[in-house]
């Protein structure tokens, strides 16, 4: 893969395709992340779970545990993919010194807009589950 800079051997990079790399491989180190705090909250849920004794904390908790199994199991998995190939679309196109490419400027923004939505959505369940299980801490 090329290693993306502001200046190559070849050619100069125009800013937003170095920016636009910085941030795909942001949200790829973010991705692991999530998987790996996915799998804390799933530990939180287990461990506390017992403590839960009404109804509505135990709906509450199976719909923590729908978000975490379709999170983890699914969500984080397919982004990380799209951004992956994104990445080596990134790739392709400065192999082939082509930086006028309008299609990728415009799928790196929907990309971007697709991940940050999950992040807000993630954010929230992130503060949700916490402030659910400080109840019984």
């Amino acid at each position: 893969m090329i290693s993306v800079l502001s200046t190559t051997n070849s050619y100069m990079l125009q800013p937003s395709l170095v920016e636009m790399h910085r941030q795909s491989l942001d949200y790829q180190s973010a991705a692991a992340l999530w998987k790996r705090e996915l799998r804390f909250f799933q530990k939180l849920i287990d461990q506390y779970a017992p403590k839960f004794s009404t109804v509505d904390d135990k709906k509450r908790l199976d719909h923590f545990q729908s978000l975490l199994t379709y999170y983890s199991g699914e969500l984080v998995d397919e982004l990380n993919k799209k951004i992956r190939q994104h990445e080596a679309d990134l790739a392709r196109l400065l192999q082939k010194k082509n930086e006028s490419d309008t299609k990728y400027f415009k799928e790196h923004q929907e990309l971007m807009a697709q991940v940050a939505a999950f992040c807000k959505s993630y954010d929230e369940l992130h503060h949700e589950l916490y402030d659910f299980i400080e109840k019984v801490m």
